[in-house]
């Protein structure tokens, strides 16, 4: 999974662009996240499927990789009129999302979070909390796509959900 989420990185940091425009219009666009990664995972030759149903809940993303089913849900976070507290509030689609995952029995589950625009050091701290607050939940990774005309960044973070 490393070797893929590096992949997601070099890819969106081409979209710093567009990144910048959403973050500049306070927009989620989560489905056009959705788009490029399917878009990307095409390309990298991966065996996925959309919305797929596991026990009960539809899934944005199931990946096969190396004969290993790995679940994936997305979130894509535009920090402009809400604070980044409030996204990641008790009763945040992010946390029921971890949750959600939590149930599952497979054995590798993910995150993957587009967070804009944010300074880094808010973010890192987010995490912290994050993590002590919900331990089945670790950010296994990230990666900071500078947003220059903001000076503000959009992070790319996979989180493992054990």
């Amino acid at each position: 999974m490393s070797r893929i989420f590096d992949e997601i990185c070099s890819h969106f940091s081409s979209k710093e662009d567009y990144i910048s425009l959403f973050a500049k219009y306070d927009t989620r666009n989560e489905w056009w996240f959705r788009g490029e990664l399917i878009w990307l995972f095409e390309k990298l030759g991966l065996r996925f499927r959309l919305e797929e149903q596991v026990d009960g809940d539809y899934l944005d993303f199931v990946l096969y990789i190396d004969n290993q089913r790995h679940l994936m849900e997305l979130k894509a976070m535009s920090i402009g009129k809400r604070s980044l507290r409030a996204h990641f509030g008790k009763s945040s689609p992010i946390l029921k999302d971890f949750k959600r995952l939590m149930k599952k029995s497979e054995k590798y589950k993910w995150m993957l979070t587009f967070v804009y625009p944010i300074d880094i050091e808010s973010w890192r701290n987010q995490v912290k909390i994050v993590e002590r607050q919900n331990t089945g939940v670790k950010c296994f990774k990230d990666f900071v796509i500078n947003l220059k005309p903001l000076e503000k960044a959009c992070i790319v973070s996979l989180w493992n959900v054990k």
